[in-house]
């Protein structure tokens, strides 16, 4: 019998990484294995849930975790292994495993090299290891998230041909309005949300999603619908794809089938037109897809593939040379402060857990070190110390430790032709940011000249004459993100000349800033189309679900790579939090019916076919049901700063 330990930092909830540990434990113990895992934020209810997986869970601080030597280690969340090895943990072979690139405690550590296999989860997260921390290629292992052998072998009843899914499940724990909001344009389809932000929050199974027509899901689900047999909607916060199909999944695989391929957004509407009209197509493709997840993804063909690969390894003998003992003294702290405010801080919210006022500052503050991001210290400490491509050391001490009050904010924009809209734009934003940037795409008129002659324009990079077809949003955006990775911006503020922000949105930057400068966070806001007069909008419909994302740190060394969709977001694929807050921006060039009809017939001579906005744009003049709301008082921008010409002639 041998004996494997896991190292997984959440085990208090229905996580990712937690079940993805518990699966390849339940495999392995009914091969003869013993498994355990050293934790540190476990709850006794996910603790229970893993026993029935065959996998026993211990705080990593439980002495008894070292009383055994390990036939394997197999590592995620390195910090965890730092201080186990910190205090004498006996292995024969280490394992290190990445489920993400872009999760600090995922990152590999210095000594990757050395143990006896290293995995990542998806191409994405070996490319970017790669290029971004010089991680060996040859020294990478693809361990695709698993499919495990009960999906594909689950009995699911022949069921009667219809035309349109009925019965639709959305999986999710942080679902998008998007989808929460979907009923009402799926009337005739019963819909059920599962995850942690709805009433069913529980472990995915085979009897459970063999119920459903639609599973809409990212990530882990994905391949257990596709081993089913059952189509999948790939969309959730950052958005998503569609329909997995076998033209998309090569592609959609490489992101994780996280989304992230495009990052496209669409409404609630566009969704539910999406799954009624390509439902066919998808039942259609089920059982190819499903015999394609079978051959790559299936656990047991995997995991025994894992064993046989560790089996003909030498055992790991890790050099103890001065990073190693840094590794292991940093990470040693770290976990002990964790352990420290995990027991000492939750057993106190426990003794006020019968208060009247439950949302004591202390239950606050415990709910918030329950994360492993809002534990700043000593985590940049030991963090930085452990980038394997040490050039990157200082930009990811720089991301996460410079303070707030020193980063330096950038309006960001591409303009054309702007001259009656910028001059009042930049009075705008002026006082709010340390420098504007910008693209300009072949102005003819004296769009230049006003954009030089302003003190905080740093650099316009100034594009040929071209026409309206020759227009290359995806480049212009790649070029403006660069161009402030060159003056070693912080923070990007994305803008139009033809919108103006909600003043308390620009009096609150910096505080919005502070409060996620540790974080890789867009912020989004409602995005307000200027209807027949500068104070009112447009409400009906799609009108009041607009979004957009226009805040956000930059990274140095991140990668910008966009779509051929039209308005696609300005944020990289780094930024992994998406934050709705409620303040607006305002669209000025819907304001007069003559620019919204030159507005749609730019967009329709664009894209004639629709390919790049499904709904098309005749929506853009439609007023059948159209409702208007005033501006309130607390919601308000500063109409000074209006074009004469608004102002003047308003409505």
């Amino acid at each position: 019998m041998k004996n494997i330990l896991f190292t997984g930092y959440y085990f208090d909830g229905y996580h990712g990484s937690m079940i993805h540990i518990c699966e390849i434990a339940d495999y392995l113990s009914k091969k003869g294995f013993s498994c355990y895992c050293a934790s540190v934020s476990i709850t006794d209810e996910i603790k229970e849930y893993a026993k029935t997986k065959g996998l026993n869970v211990f705080s990593a601080s439980d002495g008894s975790l070292l009383s055994r030597t390990y036939d394997y280690v197999w590592a995620y969340h390195f910090p965890i292994l730092g201080y186990l090895l910190h205090n004498g943990l006996k292995y024969r072979k280490i394992h290190i495993g990445s489920l993400s690139s872009f999760v600090a405690i995922e990152r590999p550590v210095l000594f990757y090299d050395e143990c006896a296999l290293f995995s990542v989860v998806s191409e994405e997260t070996k490319e970017n290891l790669v290029k971004e921390y010089g991680v060996k290629q040859d020294k990478i292992y693809l361990l695709k998230n698993l499919l495990p052998d009960a999906y594909p072998s689950y009995h699911i009843d022949n069921k009667v041909k219809q035309s349109l899914p009925k019965k639709i499940a959305v999986i999710s724990n942080h679902p998008p309005k998007e989808l929460t909001e979907l009923k009402e344009f799926l009337p005739n389809t019963e819909i059920t949300y599962y995850g942690s932000k709805s009433d069913n929050y529980q472990p995915i199974t085979p009897e459970l999603i063999s119920k459903y027509d639609v599973i809409i899901s990212i990530g882990k689900t994905v391949q257990y619908a596709l081993g089913m047999g059952i189509p999948v909607y790939n969309y959730d916060y950052l958005g998503g794809s569609g329909y997995i199909t076998l033209k998309n999944i090569d592609e959609e695989e490489y992101f994780n089938f996280s989304g992230r391929s495009h990052c496209r957004k669409i409404t609630s509407e566009e969704i539910a037109n999406e799954i009624l009209n390509g439902y066919e197509k998808a039942v259609q493709e089920s059982e190819k897809l499903k015999r394609l997840a079978v051959d790559r993804y299936l656990l047991s063909k995997n995991i025994d593939n894992i064993i046989k690969l560790l089996d003909g390894k030498e055992d790991t003998k890790l050099t103890t040379d001065v990073d190693y003992k840094l590794f292991m003294a940093y990470s040693t702290a770290f976990i002990n402060e964790v352990l420290f405010l995990h027991n000492n801080i939750k057993q106190s919210a426990e003794n006020f857990k019968n208060l009247e006022h439950k949302n004591t500052e202390l239950i606050k503050e415990y709910e918030n070190y329950k994360s492993y991001f809002h534990l700043p210290k000593p985590l940049v400490l030991f963090l930085s110390c452990f980038i394997p491509k040490r050039k990157n050391r200082r930009h990811f001490r720089k991301i996460h430790t410079m303070p707030s009050k020193s980063l330096k904010i950038a309006c960001i924009m591409c303009v054309k032709n702007e001259e009656r809209y910028l001059p009042t734009f930049l009075k705008h934003v002026e006082k709010y940011v340390d420098s504007i940037l910008v693209v300009d795409d072949g102005s003819t008129d004296s769009t230049v000249q006003i954009l030089e002659q302003h003190p905080l324009v740093k650099e316009v990079c100034k594009l040929p004459v071209h026409t309206v077809k020759e227009w290359d949003e995806n480049k212009n955006r790649r070029k403006l993100i660069e161009l402030a990775q060159k003056h070693k911006i912080d923070w990007v503020l994305c803008c139009d000349p033809d919108e103006r922000f909600e003043l308390n949105f620009l009096k609150n930057i910096r505080k919005l800033i502070k409060s996620a400068h540790n974080e890789r966070l867009c912020y989004h806001l409602h995005f307000r189309e200027l209807w027949d007069s500068p104070m009112t909008y447009r409400c009906d419909g799609i009108w009041d679900k607009k979004e957009k994302g226009i805040l956000f740190p930059l990274s140095q060394h991140e990668d910008h790579s966009y779509s051929s969709h039209l308005h696609i977001p300005w944020f990289s694929k780094d930024i992994t939090i998406h934050k709705q807050i409620d303040y607006n921006i305002y669209h000025l060039k819907m304001i007069k019916k003559e620019e919204r009809e030159k507005r749609k017939n730019l967009y329709k001579f664009l894209d004639p076919k629709n390919e790049m906005q499904s709904i098309g744009y005749d929506y853009l003049t439609d007023t059948e049901n159209l409702k208007l709301r005033t501006i309130p008082k607390n919601k308000k921008y500063d109409v000074k700063k209006l074009p004469s010409f608004l102002i003047d002639n308003g409505s």
